[in-house]
């Protein structure tokens, strides 16, 4: 398209969003139209910091947008970070004043999501929030929805909220889990980032088969210590990996191709949380399970529950 008529184009965008009714004291939210990258600048040649996957909700900051050679740009905010998206591939709506509480429903549209203390990454997570679970919105700020959840006030962002009732448990990744093999995993879920220590057993440093002792120890149940010990001696053989369910200890081959020497629990959404003693980090993460290293040394799985 010519530099002259994407211009014309730009400044019709801009007037027809313009004309949008917002509240006063209310914020704006806007769907992604298609993948979307949140730019730096308000420029094709400006470096992009992250990319909206289609349908994600993002926080416009900027009621007013900016309308340059390149195209229609909305300031907003996306996943903790501020920037520029093209305004043609957004689709605004309206949200709630952050002072006002309302009966607004959402759900959880991942496996297990933060419910933060305030709206950001670096503050103290009130719990994990279980995919599917209802979340009462009461408000917005900066990409953050303000929610409650069991009694309690918090924060989750608004790309891992989808607005209306609770969909089916059909819908769900981890939907055949029962209440039990959701609770171990959100209380292993709550160890992320303490530091792997070889020989350590909790509750404030792990090593990989402490962690998993731990966390079934916190909820009744022994297992034994070492991870070929787990893998040999505890719960019952799950066959394959489509049958997995939250909970379930999973093992891999990382020091030999025939010794069982790693384990961590299975949560759902091919992921698994486990003390790594990898350089890069060292501590409790959540890692893919069929992909890349793990996928291919993996040797089977154990339910306990």
């Amino acid at each position: 398209m010519p530099r002259f008529a994407k211009t014309i184009v730009s400044l019709v965008l801009a007037a027809s969003f313009l004309a949008l009714p917002v509240l006063a004291d209310g914020a704006v939210t806007a769907k992604t139209t298609d993948n979307l990258r949140l730019r730096k600048e308000p420029s094709l040649s400006s470096e992009v910091l992250t990319v909206a996957p289609k349908d994600s909700s993002v926080s416009v900051t900027n009621e007013t947008p900016v309308t340059n050679s390149d195209a229609t740009w909305y300031t907003v905010s996306y996943g903790g970070k501020s920037g520029y998206m093209s305004a043609e591939f957004l689709q605004l709506q309206k949200t709630l004043p952050a002072d006002t509480v309302t009966a607004e429903q959402g759900y959880i549209n991942e496996p297990y999501v933060r419910f933060r203390v305030q709206p950001n990454t670096s503050c103290d997570t009130i719990k994990i929030l279980t995919g599917g679970a209802a979340v009462e919105i009461t408000g917005e700020k900066d990409g953050w929805y303000a929610v409650r959840h069991g009694g309690k006030d918090g924060y989750v962002r608004c790309d891992l909220i989808t607005l209306g009732v609770t969909p089916t448990a059909a819908t769900l990744g981890a939907a055949s889990a029962n209440d039990l093999q959701r609770g171990l995993v959100e209380s292993a879920l709550t160890h992320l980032g303490k530091p792997y220590i070889y020989g350590n057993e909790g509750p404030n440093s792990f090593d990989c088969s402490g962690f998993t002792n731990y966390v079934y120890k916190k909820y009744g149940y022994t297992i034994n210590r070492t991870a070929l010990d787990q893998y040999r001696l505890s719960g019952r053989a799950v066959e394959n990996k489509s049958s997995l369910l939250p909970g379930d200890l999973v093992f891999f081959y990382t020091t030999s191709r025939t010794t069982v020497s790693h384990v961590g629990l299975y949560i759902g959404d091919g992921k698994f949380v486990h003390a790594s003693s990898g350089k890069n980090s060292k501590c409790v993460v959540i890692s893919p399970i069929n992909t890349g290293y793990y996928n291919e040394r993996y040797a089977g799985a154990k339910r306990v529950l």
